[in-house]
């Protein structure tokens, strides 16, 4: 078999339509188009602007709230956040784990940072956190019918629980990672409500709260593995489908996140 030219060369992953359109509005901020305080326009004019669907102009505001860039409140708008100077650059990783080795690089790097948080949120909670990490439960639960809100919600309360723990490195580290986490919690959240299991993740949640408020730290923790093992299930048969070809019409239009088996 003849080998290929040498000017072929290998083709990168070429980024989704929500990843552009982050990078666009991460640019339009930095250089103050959208100052600090200020109102992006609606999402149905953004995607005008852009020439694309609104879903995928509330997939780049959905990743830039989650890094702490962006404020999103129904009835508000969509607000530029102020920063401090040591907070002007968003390095955040906007893609997807590329391949098994890495994603499982990407779990190992959440189970690290996840138990610092729960465990030093632990020692910190105050009766204000608790109200708000019990205000985002709520939320959680008034939005099972709706994956894309519940994805929302989960988010910010890790979020909060990083923000709780009162790390600001470890803040930004759990903020430049959302994406590909985002993505792959989708992905289950996705999985879980077309089979009517949504409630399983809520009742995780509400039992690692529980733990975490009676200064249960490793067995609020816990729970966080079984999220992690049922996100390694689902992507365990993804990366299964695609080594065999196969390919469900309704998972045509959904890139594979790969996740080594865990031992």
């Amino acid at each position: 078999m003849s080998q290929p030219p040498e000017v072929f060369q290998p083709l990168a992953r070429r980024r989704s339509l929500g990843e552009d359109i982050g990078v666009q509005l991460q640019r339009l901020i930095q250089d103050r188009t959208y100052p600090p305080g200020s109102t992006l326009p609606s999402q149905r004019e953004l995607a005008r602007m852009f020439g694309t669907s609104v879903s995928s102009v509330r997939e780049a505001i959905s990743v830039l709230v989650a890094t702490g860039v962006l404020d999103a409140r129904r009835g508000h708008g969509t607000v530029v956040r102020s920063i401090t100077r040591s907070e002007s650059e968003f390095d955040g990783w906007l893609g997807v784990a590329s391949d098994p080795d890495e994603f499982r690089e990407l779990l190992e790097a959440r189970h690290l940072l996840e138990h610092f948080t729960m465990h030093t949120a632990a020692q910190r909670l105050t009766p204000a956190a608790k109200r708000a990490l019990n205000d985002i439960l709520m939320e959680m639960r008034a939005e099972l019918h709706d994956p894309e809100a519940y994805v929302d919600a989960d988010m910010r309360l890790h979020m909060t629980l990083a923000a709780v723990a009162g790390n600001r490195v470890v803040s930004r580290l759990m903020r430049a990672i959302q994406y590909p986490l985002r993505f792959q919690l989708t992905q289950s959240v996705r999985q879980l409500y077309s089979s009517g299991r949504l409630q399983d993740s809520l009742s995780d949640h509400e039992e690692m709260l529980e733990a975490l408020y009676a200064g249960e730290a490793e067995q609020a923790f816990s729970y966080i593995g079984r999220m992690i093992g049922r996100a390694a299930r689902l992507n365990d048969s993804k990366l299964s489908s695609a080594e065999a070809g196969v390919s469900p019409v309704e998972e045509a239009a959904e890139p594979v996140i790969f996740l080594a088996p865990q031992p």
